[in-house]
């Protein structure tokens, strides 16, 4: 038993020697946040949108917000540890348009209502975690809004807006440079005025946005 004992040792030598365990692959590093970038993303629209008459009950049927926004972005974050913060400016070209239709006591002949040329201004902080950053923002917004009648012929209150943009999302980094985002958006407008289509007439101008997007980080 022990002559074959050690011929049993003696074989798994050789194999152990001939045939070395392999390594395992390193985990890839985690990502680096601070830095400046550079986003383009295509933003999709939701809620929707009525006209009311203030101080009653009396307002258009709402309709859903449709049409997209394609959206440049610029920032600066930093990190420490695995918290990330910064700074992010954003400019949307397109637009995003609802028509509101009639109810009854009231009514409108194709009433539209289009936000156009969106732009914010605010910060962001989250938790990176990996190669993923989680991360929360708010800040400033402004918008040209227009409410049309008649199939847009008719223009019953236009004005650049401002308001509030607040959101949350996602973005994993694919290299060392280069990373994709996911995030939805709140923005509110406050209400714009349409006393040119009836008295004490406005709309409240709010809508969510979805949008996907790919970054360069420098």
């Amino acid at each position: 038993m022990a002559v074959v004992s050690r011929k049993v040792a003696a074989c798994m030598f050789m194999v152990a020697t001939c045939f070395p365990a392999q390594a395992e692959e390193p985990a890839p590093p985690d990502a680096a946040w601070s830095g400046y970038h550079f986003g383009f993303a295509l933003g999709t629209p939701s809620g929707d949108n009525t006209w009311r008459i203030q101080n009653t009950s009396l307002a258009l049927l709402p309709r859903d917000w449709t049409r997209s926004m394609p959206t440049l972005s610029a920032g600066r974050d930093w990190q420490k540890d695995q918290l990330v913060y910064g700074l992010t400016a954003s400019a949307s070209g397109g637009e995003f348009f609802a028509q509101p239709a009639s109810a009854i006591f009231i009514t409108c002949v194709t009433c539209q209502i289009t936000v156009k040329d969106l732009i914010t201004l605010g910060g962001r902080a989250g938790f990176a975690t990996g190669r993923t950053l989680f991360f929360a923002r708010a800040g400033f917004a402004r918008a040209n809004v227009t409410g049309a009648n008649v199939g847009g012929e008719v223009i019953v209150g236009k004005a650049g807006m401002t308001g509030w943009t607040a959101g949350l999302g996602a973005e994993h980094m694919l290299g060392d440079n280069l990373s994709l985002s996911l995030s939805y958006e709140r923005v509110d407008l406050g209400a714009l005025d349409l006393s040119s289509y009836s008295e004490n007439a406005v709309s409240d101008v709010t809508f969510g946005s979805v949008q996907v997007g790919m970054n360069v980080h420098w």
